[in-house]
């Protein structure tokens, strides 16, 4: 009887999403990505003229190409490549993501490292009163931003609900589901610049106006939901949305190693999109990704901006008789996953 219910179960698991342990999923993917770093005077975005005052930096990392890798339970993410366009206007950003993922239905840890430098105001035509197109943007050369974001993401329903199933796709979800899920992790930034604000908007920023450097430390909880539609059993769309409470320590640097270390409580909200095909040995994709955390304090409002738009292909190769793999699925701390 015992042996009859749990084929059972794994029969009623195996309907609504199938697993391929012994597969290495191969994704390549073109994306297009946005960083921005929004930077407006506290309580103030426009001045008496009615200019607006918002620094609306964005990284010139367009159009980008990479590659993922997904077996049973780890994946990885590497962009390598990037189609800059208009540097004379709005310079040239250098930039490096990495990503990573491993983990089971019942749980995911993401770890992600991006870094930045070189950012263009594309709000510096307002505040900038002799600007005349096609003179270049406000360009901060020495802007510089690091990050590192690590989180685990449990969820309520892991026995119909598949999340890789439409991200790193080395699952397949077969009928529509959905789940509750909870967050925890850790981040750290890191913005570095000769100077944060144009000429234009120093006056704005009395008391802050020889920053140098802001540094967060954050640690965040949340809760949030995910869905898959499937049409077809191949056919699918999945829409993700998470909120998630942090608290934050900070330290700000100005010129002269002046320092101002305080906690704060904020937020960050991570929704996601993706619209695909996933059949036994083929998949293709177009996913969204985007990431707000807010930093606001007493002297301006920050808000750290990632959106990146994908689109992917990729298959399946079967690794069921290659040994080294074999005995790498049996060691005790793999299966500990």
């Amino acid at each position: 009887m015992l042996l009859l219910a749990l084929q059972l179960r794994a029969q009623e698991s195996n309907s609504y999403y199938i697993h391929y342990p012994d597969h290495l999923q191969i994704n390549l993917f073109q994306s297009q990505k946005k960083y921005q770093i929004i930077l407006s005077p506290r309580g103030l975005d426009k001045n008496k003229d009615g200019k607006s005052l918002i620094h609306n930096y964005i990284a010139q990392a367009n159009t980008t190409s990479g590659f993922d890798l997904a077996f049973d339970k780890i994946s990885f993410s590497l962009t390598f490549k990037s189609v800059s366009q208009d540097e004379r206007t709005r310079g040239r950003t250098t930039y490096f993501n990495f990503s990573n993922s491993f983990g089971s239905q019942r749980y995911i840890v993401e770890s992600s490292f991006r870094r930045y430098k070189s950012f263009f105001d594309d709000n510096s035509p307002n505040y900038n009163e002799l600007y005349t197109p096609p003179a270049p943007y406000f360009i901060n050369k020495g802007l510089r931003a690091v990050s590192f974001k690590s989180r685990m993401m449990f969820f309520s329903n892991q026995e119909r609900f598949s999340f890789r199933s439409s991200y790193a796709m080395n699952h397949r979800q077969l009928k529509s589901a959905a789940s509750f899920l909870m967050i925890a992790g850790a981040q750290y930034n890191n913005w570095k610049a000769e100077t944060f604000f144009a000429d234009d908007t120093k006056p704005y920023f009395p008391d802050i106006s020889k920053l140098k450097k802001i540094t967060t430390y954050s640690v965040l909880g949340g809760i949030g939901g995910s869905a898959n539609i499937i049409f077809l059993k191949r056919v699918f769309f999945n829409i993700t949305a998470i909120l998630s409470p942090e608290v934050q320590i900070r330290n700000f640097m100005e010129e002269g190693d002046k320092y101002n270390l305080h906690a704060a409580l904020s937020a960050s909200v991570d929704t996601r999109m993706a619209l695909g095909i996933n059949t036994r040995h083929f998949v293709y994709s177009i996913s969204s990704t985007t990431d707000w955390g807010l930093y606001n304090n007493r002297y301006f409002d920050l808000a750290n901006v990632y959106l990146t738009a994908n689109a992917n292909i990729g298959f399946r190769l079967n690794l069921e008789r290659i040994e080294l793999v074999n005995r790498m699925k049996s060691n005790k701390y793999y299966r500990m996953f």
